[in-house]
């Protein structure tokens, strides 16, 4: 016992195996089905030697008339790769570090029916990207699908078999040509299929610097993006900070939220920078984050513990977002989250629920245990009356109570000018006026004014954090001038919730 507990892991599993070894083959069982249970015959084991960084020749890996494997193996960590008969349209599936000590039983291994998936990739000019890379994830399984022929040929072409439901991702890092933005894909299929031809956008390198509050590197933190108009997350690669606290992520064009998450048992907050523009190769600075403060509790729902609630922390003065990456509650309602010191309105919501705590002193370690309270969700929902007004106003996050309301507006095709955006306690079935149809009433609750030059403009708003504002209606519509003369805009009919 005594020298075992001096052993690093690595040294006790290099003994471990050598005493196996000293003994006859282990043993790999298992059993292959497909999804209707029914036994796969004649389906194939393969095995790779993560140690030795080999394929081992197996022998008697042929599965049997029910679908079973006995194999005999070398002790060892492997990648075990299971698969149908040949010329089968089953989807193959690989365990990953499977530590074989002894005899070791997989258990029953369901092989999903495959579709062959075909498409070409191209750059914007219309050249084939060459050599690219294609990744598959299981969605059903989270797990990564091998692939054979997982590269585009020289015309850019490629055809591989894939699960249902996935997502397919481009990584254009070992194509041929210029620098390529990373793409993501989710696909649901039900027979073969050619998508046609997917066009990667130009790379462009985003870097920047990480440190600690002693002024030493940050290192593997994760970088998001996500754009900022449409909330969809980009698919980024090699995206960590390295040793020296540097950071290098390929992103195409566009307006973005970047956040910043330290990687787990740093105490670090988190951070996020909201609405970066990157038209080209751009360097974000050197940042430090800051020590982080524990805050951490358990939430109930219905007298229960609630699973998977969001958790939020914003400045109670700046309305700043506090960058807590992973937020959710457990499956026993726990959650723990850092921020730095300071004051600040945390908020707690599922889709039903919310419980917001306002101004709160966060100095030391904090336990912060809620109950939440039924409200409903937030929503939006879009109105034209006739359809005279052109569809130029949209919402970009419902309003949330505690948190930033976003809407953008679409001003192309006017002259250079101002924008009003309105808010009112009612609905109105369309007054025809000279600038279209007037599509709100009642009571104003508040309007903000914005400078637009002729593009797109974003509008935000914070939502107090006051639970009684749960299911306040609002009607929001907006009011574009400048040339060619002021113009209304659609209306946007909105529910305050969760």
């Amino acid at each position: 016992m005594t020298i075992y507990r001096l052993l690093s892991p690595f040294l006790l599993l290099s003994s471990l195996l050598a005493l196996s070894s000293s003994a006859q083959a282990d043993t790999l069982t298992g059993r292959l089905v497909d999804v209707l249970g029914n036994p796969i015959v004649n389906g194939d084991v393969d095995a790779f030697d993560i140690v030795k960084d080999d394929d081992i020749d197996l022998t008697g890996d042929a599965t049997d008339s029910n679908g079973d494997f006995s194999i005999s193996i070398d002790p060892g960590l492997y990648d075990i790769t299971l698969q149908g008969p040949p010329g089968s349209t089953l989807v193959s599936s690989v365990i990953q570090n499977l530590l074989i000590v002894g005899t070791t039983d997989v258990g029953t291994i369901v092989l999903e029916q495959g579709y062959t998936l075909s498409g070409r990739v191209l750059d914007t000019l219309g050249f084939p990207v060459v050599n690219l890379d294609l990744d598959v994830i299981n969605k059903n399984t989270g797990l990564d699908v091998p692939l054979s022929g997982g590269r585009t040929d020289t015309f850019g072409l490629y055809s591989i078999l894939v699960p249902g439901n996935i997502e397919l991702r481009f990584d254009p890092r070992t194509a041929m040509g210029p620098t390529l933005a990373p793409l993501a894909l989710d696909l649901l299929l039900v027979a073969d299929t050619n998508i046609g031809d997917v066009v990667l956008q130009p790379g462009l390198f985003v870097t920047g610097t990480l440190l600690n509050s002693l002024g030493g590197p940050v290192v593997g933190a994760d970088l998001d993006f996500t754009h900022f108009a449409t909330g969809e997350q980009a698919l980024t690669l090699s995206d960590n900070s390295d040793a020296s606290g540097n950071f290098s992520v390929v992103v195409a064009a566009g307006t973005w939220d970047i956040e910043v998450c330290p990687a787990a048992g740093q105490a670090l907050v988190g951070r996020e920078f909201s609405g970066v523009p990157i038209a080209t190769d751009a360097s974000v600075g050197i940042h430090t984050l800051l020590d982080g403060i524990a805050l951490f509790g358990t939430i109930f729902d219905g007298g229960l513990p609630a699973a998977g609630v969001d958790v939020d922390v914003n400045d109670s003065v700046t309305g700043e977002r506090i960058a807590l990456c992973s937020d959710n509650s457990d499956a026993n309602g726990a959650y723990s989250v850092l921020a730095p010191a300071g004051v600040f309105d945390v908020r707690f919501s599922n889709a039903t629920g919310l419980s917001v705590h306002a101004n709160l002193n966060i100095q030391t370690a904090l336990q912060l245990d809620t109950v939440l309270t039924p409200c409903p969700p937030a929503s939006g929902v879009v109105r034209n009356g006739s359809g005279v007004n052109p569809v130029t106003l949209f919402y970009l996050d419902p309003p949330r109570i505690g948190k930033n309301f976003r809407a953008i507006l679409d001003c192309t095709g006017h002259a250079p000018s101002l924008a009003a955006l309105l808010l009112n306690s009612a609905p109105h079935s369309g007054l025809n006026t000279i600038y279209g149809q007037l599509l709100v009433s009642g009571a104003s609750i508040f309007s903000i004014g914005t400078a637009h030059a002729g593009d797109v403009v974003t509008l935000d708003a914070a939502i107090p954090p006051n639970v009684s504002l749960c299911g306040r209606p609002g009607f929001m519509q907006a009011l574009i001038f400048g040339s060619p003369g002021p113009q209304f805009s659609n209306a946007v009919d909105l529910i305050v919730g969760s």
